[in-house]
């Protein structure tokens, strides 16, 4: 391994342990106190590692493409909100909030570029049995995800429930990751100046706002995830040199591929938000053994008033505001209020409390066995570890 690179990985891992570390302390360590680590480090880092400078002749239309796309992002988002409906931002626009959120945050955001932009430059490959693999790409991207967390966290506060955490997986990580391979990709090819536009224009409208748009969190991921990869088809296609010969068949099917995941991707998101006319919930509990199992999702149509009947498998708010899944045994009516009487087909007898039309959310048509074992799981790793 050249010194050079022992170098690099050196300072890559100093640096990926720094921002675990501040992950971990973060409700002690401010956002100025991690901007001034970040600047430091991009200080330090563009001292003692060559810069290996690559400029594109279209860095510039590049800078302008990325401005534009993160407008177009913003106006998107805010046009859900016309139906998904807006809230008032936590934060009000003023000296205290440039000082306590936009400068740190606008200092990390920048100084990450540069961060970025320095490593990324570097070649460095290692072999693993006969493959060669970029180690310091793999650590650089470790870096800029855990970044990205420790700045949405700042949006978000401390994730101490399994809701926030979801947030932290749907939004943050999973979204990062679609982001983060595109600004690789363009660091190494026309720089850092677009990226930072880009990130600041997408993050900062928070703070400046007053009001914000009620986007179910993983339509937002949603975003997040297929903008990226519209930015990176549009410059493939448009500003590089190089052309692979693919024919029109393999082409096409790699659309009709790419097109589709997509397509099912936003269908189960319309589903988990329960927005629509169709929603989906995974089942936690035994109570409904025998029809339905725990580990099942069911998906159910949305009640807006229609009739409910003896034996209908309805989705409700209990008195406690949890959704669950029972059976209705008995429909009454009193003084012109319908009255459901539940109980679950395992449960030895009916729920304490009736339910009303408006504690209904819908009416189950269908499950899909096993498919929510995944989310229970990490739900009760998530509630042993609050616990503990």
């Amino acid at each position: 391994m050249e010194k050079d690179n022992k170098k690099l990985y050196l300072f890559q891992i100093v640096l990926l342990v720094s921002l675990l570390v501040a992950l971990y302390i973060s409700n002690t360590l401010t956002r100025v106190s991690l901007a001034v680590l970040m600047t430091a480090y991009a200080i330090v880092s563009n001292v003692f590692i060559k810069r290996k400078k690559f400029k594109s002749m279209h860095h510039k239309q590049v800078i302008l493409l990325m401005t534009a796309m993160a407008c177009i992002y913003i106006a998107v988002f805010y046009l859900m909100g016309f139906y998904f409906g807006y809230y008032k931002s936590p934060f009000r626009f003023s000296i205290s909030t440039i000082g306590k959120y936009i400068l740190p945050i606008t200092a990390i955001l920048i100084s990450s570029e540069y961060i970025r932009n320095i490593f990324i430059m570097q070649k460095s490959t290692i072999i693993i049995r006969s493959k060669k693999i970029n180690l310091s790409e793999i650590l650089l991207f470790l870096c800029m995800l855990v970044v990205d967390v420790l700045v949405y966290r700042t949006l978000y506060g401390r994730f101490t429930n399994y809701d926030q955490y979801l947030t932290l997986l749907g939004l943050i990580i999973f979204s990062s990751v679609s982001c983060n391979l595109l600004y690789n990709y363009i660091s190494k090819r026309y720089g850092q100046t677009s990226i930072i536009a880009y990130r600041l224009i997408t993050t900062l409208y928070y703070f400046i706002f007053p009001l914000i748009p009620n986007v179910y969190m993983f339509f937002r991921a949603f975003l997040r995830m297929i903008i990226p990869y519209l930015i990176f088809l549009f410059l493939e296609k448009t500003y590089t040199n190089t052309r692979t010969i693919i024919s029109y068949r393999e082409k096409k099917k790699n659309i009709a591929t790419t097109s589709l995941l997509f397509i099912i991707l936003l269908l189960f998101i319309m589903l988990i938000s329960c927005k629509f006319r169709y929603g989906m919930l995974v089942i936690g509990s035994g109570s409904m053994s025998g029809t339905i199992e725990k580990g099942d999702a069911v998906v159910y149509e949305s009640n807006h008033g229609q009739p409910i009947k003896d034996e209908d498998i309805i989705v409700f708010k209990d008195a406690k505001g949890v959704l669950t899944v029972h059976r209705v045994k008995k429909v009454t009516n009193v003084n012109g209020e319908y009255r459901y009487i539940t109980k679950g087909d395992a449960n030895d007898k009916e729920d304490d409390s009736f339910t009303t039309s408006k504690d209904i959310k819908g009416v189950v048509k269908f499950k899909v066995q096993y498919i929510g074992y995944p989310s229970i799981w990490v739900r009760d790793i998530i509630k042993d570890k609050l616990t503990n």
